[in-house]
């Protein structure tokens, strides 16, 4: 099967190259070219057939075409070796409990799913050196790095914001070592995003080293995720409770929610679909207006949503053709603040002893307020809630018992390698008096580890020589004006009596990020030193202009 990008700028591509790409070359995501329907008689007899069974049929749907039958078996099971069952916590609300995996998260299931496949056409294609990059707001790391821990032919750079996941979810992909590298970015999810995308643009890495992602914006990352929605509707069909199901997803980056809406478009008996998020609710006032307006990410205690432009939306999109009225007849929204999401915890352990993590928290919320009688609701419970341990039990006032599984981790020390901004600025003279191009100031690779004060940085220095860009020189008379005149061209910053001054480009005028850079001393670059560019590397060239300058005419 062929797969096309989003941006409809890049040629279509195999699912090896998509899946070893990651990103298409336009910056577009890669969507198959036909989603196809499974046979009635599949769902007929569902609810007796395993979660592999399952998931194996769903699979060959997607992949059967290009890859063996026996390999992409091998691959379904060998992902799947643990159970994502549906707990009923109210009479017509379950949860889908999709943290018995390695890492307790619901990640699990894509991130081995692509590690293997992944593994399979390195193999398949002899090559060396895969390099895996992933940006996490929390659980799409340790899944990730757990996947792809000792696969071999491939190295996993892990980019996460400092401060903002939990010491459990840190401590999962910062302890492992061996072919996984964890990068401690001083910014948001937002922030470490980018950083991916703008490698993947970077040409004079992708010229030496093979990159990939294993974020949801990789088609065997998010795919697979469908796999359990078709379990949940077996589970419940077998309880008679699958008739008018609606499906609640916690949604941050939405590659979840959009595996999700491939399963519908399989034909998987799906009423509707319920997209909760926290604060960052871009999604939700896209539903309510019809407008995306991406912003900066906020802090939550739901921190895998914390997500201010998810990349998937653009997925949705393409799926159901740009139509924000076929969109919202399958897809409704809610937004919850934090102490909304603590209330509903509480409350709910309190009333059924059932525990929630913040994510699933959302979920359910949005199912109790949203389910009308005639409807089951199941929502997905994303994480085990031992992994945000210090807020849940600041909320239910008791301890939490931590499984095996993150007791290991944490027992593990910190590996990690910080981020850093270098700055470089420069202050040139350009005058006819003491020659183009005369360096009064400057400073090269000036380091920091926090964006914020590289910027604020560069801003300080702008302050500093501001008054050089101002007027200095007296009108000129108009019989005098040829001598302040290059190639019939008058000089910068002067002006001639009685008429209107002429405006002229200053490119030194302004300072961007631009200005942060990491340095470019080695003869090839390595991933790290790459990576550690806040955005694509931009240098502000000379400005060309006139053969003569004056000094008003400055490069900061």
């Amino acid at each position: 099967m062929k797969y096309y990008s989003t941006n409809h700028q890049a040629s279509d591509a195999s699912l090896e190259e998509a899946v070893v790409k990651g990103l298409a070359s336009d910056k577009g995501l890669y969507m198959p070219e036909a989603i196809k329907p499974l046979p009635q008689e599949f769902y007929d007899q569902i609810e007796n057939l395993s979660f592999q069974e399952i998931a194996y049929r769903v699979a060959d749907a997607f992949f059967g075409e290009d890859v063996p039958a026996e390999t992409l078996k091998q691959i379904v099971y060998d992902t799947l070796s643990f159970d994502v069952p549906a707990v009923k916590v109210k009479d017509n609300i379950y949860s889908l409990e999709l943290f018995h995996g390695p890492t307790l998260a619901f990640k699990d299931v894509g991130g081995r799913f692509m590690a293997r496949l992944l593994g399979y056409f390195i193999k398949k294609e002899g090559q060396k050196q895969v390099n895996v990059l992933v940006a996490t707001s929390g659980d799409t790391g340790s899944a990730v790095a757990n996947g792809f821990l000792g696969v071999e032919g491939i190295h996993v750079y892990v980019l996460y914001p400092k401060g903002k996941v939990s010491e459990i979810q840190e401590k999962q992909f910062t302890t492992l070592g061996r072919n996984i590298t964890a990068l401690e970015v001083d910014g948001t999810f937002d922030d470490c995003q980018a950083l991916v995308k703008n490698a993947f643009m970077d040409a004079d890495l992708n010229a030496h080293m093979k990159l990939t992602s294993a974020n949801s914006i990789n088609v065997a990352r998010f795919l697979p995720q469908a796999f359990y929605y078709f379990y949940a509707y077996a589970q419940l069909k077998k309880e008679g409770k699958a008739d008018h199901l609606v499906v609640c997803v916690p949604s941050g980056n939405f590659g979840n929610i959009t595996a999700g809406l491939f399963g519908k478009r399989m034909g998987l008996p799906v009423k509707r679909f319920i997209a909760a998020n926290n604060r960052n609710d871009i999604f939700y006032q896209y539903l309510q207006t019809g407008k995306y307006n991406p912003r900066p990410s906020i802090a939550t205690i739901a921190n895998a949503m914390d997500v201010g432009d998810p990349s998937n939306f653009a997925r949705v999109l393409a799926l159901y053709g740009n139509s924000h009225a076929a969109i919202t007849a399958d897809i409704s929204g809610a937004t919850y603040t934090d102490e909304q999401i603590r209330e509903t915890v509480g409350e709910v352990y309190r009333e059924t002893g059932y525990l929630l993590d913040p994510h699933g928290a959302c979920g359910y919320r949005a199912l109790s307020e949203g389910l009308s009688p005639s409807e089951t609701g199941i929502f997905l419970e994303t994480a085990h809630p031992a992994k945000f341990l210090e807020t849940v039990e600041g909320i239910i006032g008791d301890k939490v018992e931590i499984p095996a599984k993150l007791q290991a981790f944490m027992k593990g020390t910190k590996q990690s390698v910080p981020i850093a901004w270098y700055v470089t600025w420069e202050v040139r003279i350009h005058s006819p008096k003491q020659g183009y191009g005369a360096k009064i100031a400057g400073q090269n690779q000036k380091r920091y580890t926090d964006k914020n004060a590289a910027i604020k940085y560069l801003d300080g220095r702008k302050k500093a020589y501001s008054h050089l860009f101002t007027e200095i020189s007296p009108p000129i008379p108009k019989e005098y004006e040829h001598h302040f005149m290059v190639h019939g061209t008058l000089l910068p910053g002067y002006t001639v009596e009685g008429l209107e001054q002429t405006k002229t480009e200053h490119a030194a005028a302004e300072v961007s990020e631009g200005g942060i850079f990491t340095p470019e001393n080695q003869e090839k670059p390595s991933v790290l030193g790459k990576l550690s560019v806040a955005k694509t590397q931009e240098k502000t060239p000379t400005t060309p202009g006139t053969a003569m300058k004056k000094k008003e005419d400055i490069q900061l």
